[in-house]
């Protein structure tokens, strides 16, 4: 790749990051808002699944680093990531147990 190519790439993965940090850390305080209001959860249930969800995050780097270097397919797992997101998102009412919020959480 040449220094055109990589500089006209960093713009859309720059903000591909941007929203994808965004959807993700900027949910948080509406689910613990919605837990707790809707949901009638303790602090400390919300604290735990939050804290999960973040625990998650970090042991799936590795992995998910190794992944996204061995596929050719890139677009195609970033995709596959956003829709699991979303759908596991979009769930979180349909199931509002501490179990599997968590679980949608880690997602």
């Amino acid at each position: 790749m040449g220094p055109d190519r990589t500089a006209s790439a960093r713009r859309p993965l720059d903000a591909l990051n941007f929203f994808l940090a965004d959807v993700r850390d900027g949910l948080g305080p509406y689910l613990a808002i919605y837990l707790l209001t809707v949901q009638h959860w303790d602090e400390a249930s919300i604290g735990f699944t939050l804290s999960a969800a973040g625990i998650a995050g970090i042991v799936a780097q590795t992995p998910a680093g190794a992944l996204i270097d061995t596929v050719r397919a890139k677009r195609a797992v970033l995709v596959a990531a956003a829709v699991a997101i979303t759908a596991a998102s979009l769930a979180i009412p349909l199931f509002p147990g501490l179990v599997p919020v968590t679980i949608l959480q880690a997602i």
